[in-house]
């Protein structure tokens, strides 16, 4: 995977927009373009796209000011490529937000990165380590801090 990050809203939204549209899971990053790109947001973001070999959009993240980052679904590898990357653009510590098993990747990759520890906080409100997250059955949604 080639991981782009950028500033550029519209040039977030013109490649990342029908890939968000394609899964429910991406609803909420959807969402929160939708409003980026009416104005809601008074300083800009940061947006990462990810390229398969056929140049098409396999992954995408976001993070509006103030907000963690959110992260479509991705495994440990891609999710170690957009934490290196995502750091030399966007350092604020602000966390991400995913299904549990994004969340958790992004949460051990930044912790790998930074020499820390991160934390999953669950949908049902549990706080764990990041690996122990699925291992306890906790719902997809998560929420990470490195």
């Amino acid at each position: 995977m080639r991981l782009v990050v950028t500033r550029d809203l519209e040039e977030f939204a013109s490649r990342a927009t029908d890939f968000l549209a394609e899964r429910v899971e991406r609803n909420i990053l959807a969402t929160v373009l939708v409003h980026a790109l009416r104005g809601r947001y008074d300083a800009p973001g940061a947006f990462a796209y990810g390229l398969d070999d056929d140049d098409a959009v396999c992954a995408a993240a976001l993070r509006t000011p103030l907000a963690p980052m959110l992260a479509c679904e991705l495994d440990d590898v891609a999710a170690g490529i957009l934490v290196e990357r995502w750091l030399c653009e966007d350092p604020q510590r602000s966390g991400v937000c995913g299904v549990t098993a994004t969340a958790r990747a992004v949460a051990d990759a930044w912790a790998r990165r930074s020499g820390g520890r991160g934390t999953v906080t669950c949908a049902s409100g549990c706080t764990c380590s990041p690996r122990s997250a699925i291992r306890r059955g906790r719902p997809q949604g998560g929420h990470a801090s490195p």
